[in-house]
């Protein structure tokens, strides 16, 4: 609600959902292996803390790694760059 109220410039209550929000976060990021209801990137345009950021993003990147871990499909295996070598780029589709 408050990124769609930012969006249409409904700014009449901005200070308290900001408020309500962040401690609405701050009590979702206490639980353990759950994800916050403000996206990180969304979270980025809010005046939070840079701590609380990296929490919420922190908190996404687990629950996308869990996501992929469950799904049955090969790994990639990165090799480490030798000095002065091309980047190699291909697609996938």
């Amino acid at each position: 609600m408050v990124n769609v109220m930012t969006h249409v410039c409904d700014w009449t209550s901005r200070e308290e959902d900001f408020a309500k929000l962040l401690k609405t976060v701050e009590g979702e990021l206490e639980v353990e292996n759950s994800v916050p209801s403000a996206q990180p990137f969304h979270v980025l345009s809010y005046n939070f803390s840079p701590q609380i950021q990296l929490q919420i993003a922190t908190a996404y990147a687990e629950k996308a790694k869990l996501n992929v871990s469950l799904l049955d499909i090969p790994r990639f295996h990165f090799r480490q760059r030798s000095s002065g070598s091309r980047i190699k780029i291909g697609y996938v589709r």
